[in-house]
């Protein structure tokens, strides 16, 4: 019984040391530019930096109404030009 419970507590740390190692990362994104185009659609100019390195890209959203000025952006730690921008 008692190696039974002492099995069940390594793969329980196993666990979960395995779901707390993913490979995304969060960061604040500023935005650079907002601008209205057609379509009544508005065009975000955002910058966010990783390891000293600048990420520049833009996005158009349908949401004309964003009070903030940082978004999060959630990104590959291997490949950050590939991420997505969580917006309200």
């Amino acid at each position: 019984m008692k190696t039974l419970l002492f099995i069940t507590r390594i793969l329980l740390v196993v666990f979960v040391f395995a779901s707390c190692n993913t490979n995304e990362i969060e960061a604040k994104a500023k935005i650079n530019e907002r601008k209205l185009i057609a379509g009544g659609k508005l065009r975000i100019t955002y910058s966010f930096e990783t390891e000293g390195k600048l990420y520049k890209d833009s996005i158009e959203v349908n949401n004309t109404n964003i009070p903030n000025d940082s978004l999060k952006v959630v990104f590959s730690k291997d490949n950050p030009n590939k991420h997505k921008l969580q917006i309200p």
